[in-house]
């Protein structure tokens, strides 16, 4: 079943399928897949397939957003560029890995899409599944339940296809021992720290270097390109209101989707076990009378969850007075599951019950869905979701209507926005990396700086964005990049200067310091004759140590060292200072001294990583086989 497989793949392993393999599903949208595109540029063809240039706008965008988080502020062009590449192939991907997955015979019952839905917590409402909080949530991203529903299909049979590749993952004895030698390293670890800061007040950044740097470099001080936009938008939500949903559609959808309004039967239960094995009739006699006497004390008023824990041969639910939790058909013995479910009122207590395990005392304590749902309950929820879908042909239509008069009245927006009765809006003032608002989107950035619009002055194509909105923009306002004047800048460079002369002088510092070392000089003599060295006896640490992760990175790149002598090394910490560091021992990892704990989970990780290398080499044989052409004139 679904929910085993989900349980199967949980945690890194799906992370890999669901990001790795099914990533354009969360990146760019499921309507660009399950629907038509709404146009744009053919950037790539999958066999035969599409990948246009808006779903490469938005799996860039998101790479880009997580990038500029991580960086703190603007991406160099190179890493843009390269971003954008990783995006597209992440989208080739997706798609062969798809069509694998449909011709290859995996399957998903509705059974089982229901039960993955309805497990959902997005979708829960007071810890049970709400048709209103799914509909709500899925119109919130511009999702009509078809697709939703689509898109789910379509990542369990990836989940699926998983268990291929975990299954065949085998780690050997060997394989550990080789791995926990090397991860738990220890290395005897020595080191000094020198700041640039230490040397900051012995330089000097004359005028004339000043004045040099900023000839040299009068690129790296522009100002800012920015534009501001006008735009009209086409919004999907907000026709949705506007559609005429007869009765007699409402009442044929309902009886298409019926089954999703009813929750499985499923039942919370206790119960006593008293053992007897099959075959031995007098054990059994005895077990049935036991269970009998102690139905009679219930009865009589004793407590069920007392007598499940003093006399109930299963232990485990025995510690929980004999609770079960909530139980679905096919989880528990036929016998058994057919006494529980043919128990009617919350409470019963059940006749003696024999299973190959022994004699049971069920009791039923909950009874949860099943019931039966009129048309009247959810007639809104309904007609919502049909005009969900119906909404895509009017969306298309005014898509199709906007872009013909944004191309015909080229210069002006008035046109389009006052046939389709759009308000023309205006955004705020925003750069090639993007704002505020409507400046978010990848896709109006780029129209907003490309010629057509920045240099012609005219409109753009329809924009497809996020949620079902479709968005065409002119210029309104624009102020070109220039050159800032020397004085504008000139703190800057002297800052810059002064900062990069004193780490030349720390770093001179350092290499005097490990050339040293090197020649048989004692450490701590060394670095006490630079009082702005500060020596550390660190002894010895691991690859997860809390010191600087260069420091340790360069400390277990090192050699080994020999017998009677240290290895040496410098690194730059990344924080405007530099370490000159000595190993002198090193310590393998052993497996004996782990707990079982961490022998499982080096384990574990070690066929995690089998299990990546297979999928890697299943995506790398994919695409080798597969058909795939590039536009490079239309990709950036």
């Amino acid at each position: 079943m679904l929910l085993a497989i989900r349980e199967h793949v949980r945690g890194w392993l799906a992370w890999i399928i669901i990001i790795l393999i099914g990533a354009a599903f969360a990146l760019v949208g499921l309507s660009s897949y399950m629907g038509p595109s709404g146009g744009g540029q053919v950037v790539a063809e999958v066999n035969g397939a599409d990948i246009t240039r808006d779903q490469l706008d938005r799996a860039f965008s998101q790479r880009r957003t997580m990038y500029e988080q991580m960086y703190q502020g603007e991406l160099p062009r190179s890493l843009q560029d390269q971003l954008r590449r990783d995006a597209l192939d992440e989208l080739i991907t997706e798609h062969l890995v798809r069509e694998f997955v449909s011709t290859r015979g995996f399957r998903l019952s509705d059974q089982d899409l229901g039960a993955l839905i309805r497990a959902d917590q997005r979708f829960h409402v007071d810890g049970r599944f709400s048709p209103e909080q799914y509909r709500r949530m899925l119109s919130q991203q511009g999702f009509s339940t078809d697709r939703f529903e689509q898109m789910m299909r379509q990542q369990a049979l990836m989940e699926q296809l998983s268990e291929l590749f975990s299954d065949t993952a085998l780690v050997t004895d060997r394989d550990l021992e080789r791995a926990v030698a090397l991860r738990h390293q220890e290395r005897d670890l020595r080191f000094a720290r020198i700041s640039y800061q230490a040397y900051v007040d012995e330089v000097e950044v004359t005028d004339d270097e000043i004045s040099e740097f900023y000839e040299q470099n009068r690129d790296e001080f522009q100002s800012t390109e920015r534009v501001r936009v006008e735009y009209v938008m086409l919004e999907r939500d907000a026709l949705i209101e506007q559609l005429e949903i007869s009765d007699q559609d409402i009442e044929e959808r309902f009886e298409r989707v019926r089954g999703r309004f009813v929750e499985e039967e499923s039942r919370t239960a206790r119960h006593i076990l008293i053992r007897a094995p099959e075959g031995a009739e007098e054990e059994r006699a005895q077990a049935r009378e036991q269970v009998q006497e102690l139905r009679q004390r219930i009865e009589d008023g004793e407590s069920f969850g007392d007598l499940a824990r003093e006399y109930s041969d299963d232990t485990g639910s025995a510690r929980e007075g004999g609770s079960l939790g909530r139980v679905e058909r096919g989880l528990m013995v036929e016998p058994f599951e057919d006494a529980l479910f043919a128990l009617e009122d919350e409470g019963a207590m059940s006749e003696p019950v024999e299973t190959r395990f022994g004699v049971h005392l069920i009791q039923l304590d909950r009874i949860h869905g099943g019931d039966e749902v009129s048309l009247e309950d959810v007639r809104d929820e309904v007609r919502q979701e049909l005009a969900e879908e119906r909404v895509e042909r009017e969306l298309f239509d005014r898509r199709s209507r906007l872009e013909e008069m944004a191309f015909d009245w080229a210069d002006s927006l008035e046109p389009a926005a006052e046939e389709l009765g759009l308000e023309i809006r205006e955004s705020d003032w925003f750069s090639r990396q993007g704002g505020e608002g409507i400046a978010s989107e990848e896709a109006v950035v780029r129209a907003a700086f490309g010629g057509e619009v920045l240099e012609a002055q005219q409109n753009s194509d329809v924009l497809e964005l996020e949620g079902g909105r479709f968005v065409v923009i002119r210029i309104a306002d624009h102020e070109p990049r220039e050159t800032l004047a020397l004085d504008e800048v000139r703190d800057d460079i002297e800052q810059h200067l002064r900062s990069r002369k004193a780490f030349d002088l720390a770093r001179e510092r350092a290499d005097n310091v490990l050339a040293g070392l090197r020649d048989g000089g004692d450490f701590s003599e060394l670095a006490g004759d630079a009082p702005e060295m500060e020596l550390e006896e660190a002894g010895f640490v691991k690859r997860d140590a809390s010191y600087p992760r260069p420091l340790l990175r360069e400390a277990f790149r090192l050699g080994k060292p020999g017998e009677d002598e240290a290895v040496y090394g410098v690194v730059d910490l990344g924080d405007g200072s530099l370490a000159v560091l000595q190993v002198n021992a090193v310590r393998d990892g052993n497996l004996e001294e782990l707990d079982d704990e961490a022998v499982a989970g080096e384990r574990r990780r070690l066929r995690e990583l089998a299990t990546e290398a297979s999928i890697q080499d299943f995506l790398s044989q994919l695409r080798q086989d597969a058909d795939v052409r590039i536009h490079e004139e239309r990709f950036l």
